[in-house]
């Protein structure tokens, strides 16, 4: 009866949260990242110590996007470089275009002004962003998303593959929003420095029709990372110019 009656304060406290999340924290956030100077950012140092000057904070959702957490964005888990930003956003307008089905999620970014970014190691210079995997329903391969909540660790604590999991990866989504990162970021004078992948992982993204393409631009980190990336996959930006 205890057990019970937990899980439906819990389910109750969910639904409350939720609400608030879609209401008070999308609007809050919404208004700081409308209320930001129009300033180039400065990334000092490496990904994994370093600090950032003029961070810019991503917007909470788009057309096709929207942020891990309401509440994280709203606390400032969400800052990027200016020019990731202007790269992140550019890619999500050309896969509207080309897939306006399908919704994609970014999950951690890193703080305003950079620096140590707990519980992850690198994310201190603006130019690190996690990005939720993209997934398709095991039934039918029909379009999905994951959803980010308490329970699932805002998509840090979802498992792929899973024998009963009701998402798979979609991987033709995946590389597609690689190739758009890719081709958005030379417009921007900004280049993909590495992605970081669970390495038996690879061999599904290279056998996407957009896999020829990502082994000749980008590079994979080959070995494991010190936590698994595969309910998320990382990228690393340089900026060039």
């Amino acid at each position: 009866m205890i057990i019970v009656w937990f899980k439906l304060m819990m389910t109750m406290v969910l639904m409350v949260f939720s609400v608030t999340e879609g209401t008070l924290f999308n609007v809050l956030n919404d208004m700081l990242y409308r209320s930001q100077p129009e300033v180039e950012s400065v990334a000092h140092g490496r990904v994994s110590a370093g600090s950032l000057g003029q961070g810019k904070r991503l917007p909470t959702k788009g057309a096709n996007f929207e942020s891990y957490s309401q509440l994280g964005s709203l606390m400032g888990r969400t800052y990027v470089h200016s020019k990731v930003h202007d790269v992140m956003l550019a890619a999500y307008d050309s896969l509207n275009s080309a897939y306006p089905e399908q919704r994609f999620v970014f999950a951690e970014t890193g703080w305003a002004a950079g620096g140590s970014f707990r519980p992850h190691r690198t994310h201190q210079n603006g130019l690190s962003v996690d990005f939720v995997v993209p997934v398709q329903k095991v039934e039918d391969e029909s379009s999905g998303m994951l959803y980010c909540t308490m329970l699932n660790l805002w998509c840090y604590g979802e498992s792929f593959p899973s024998d009963d999991a009701k998402f798979s990866i979609n991987f033709d989504m995946l590389a597609a929003h690689l190739v758009a990162l890719h081709k958005s970021a030379q417009k921007e004078g900004v280049e993909i420095e590495q992605v970081i992948l669970a390495p038996d992982l690879h061999k599904h993204v290279f056998s996407t029709k957009d896999g020829e393409y990502i082994r000749k631009n980008m590079t994979f980190m080959k070995r494991k990372a010190w936590v698994r990336h595969d309910d998320h996959y990382h990228v690393d930006f340089k900026i060039v110019d």
